[in-house]
């Protein structure tokens, strides 16, 4: 499951619902969420409820830590994280 900039809801938990990876932006850190934006706080639960098996994180807005965003995801999804990476190859 693919996601461009979004929020959480309904369809989404249904979409990634037992999906091996789920790729979603996630643009800001923990408690700074803007507009139609993942923030860790509702991406790591979605992925937690949704029985992910790998969450690759894209569209880190500059500024935004990487590190601080996989270890505020930590909190809530115990699955694989990935930091996307410009140029990054996924295998499937």
């Amino acid at each position: 499951v693919y996601t461009g900039d979004t929020e959480r809801g309904e369809g989404l938990l249904n979409l990634a619902r037992g999906a091996h990876i789920l790729i979603s932006e996630c643009s800001f850190p923990e408690g700074r969420g803007r507009g139609a934006h993942m923030v860790p706080e509702r991406l790591g639960p979605l992925a937690r409820e949704a029985g992910v098996a790998r969450l690759v994180v894209t569209h880190l807005y500059p500024g935004t830590e990487p590190g601080a965003v996989e270890a505020s995801l930590r909190r809530y999804y115990g699955g694989e994280i990935v930091l996307a990476e410009d140029g990054m190859v996924l295998e499937l």
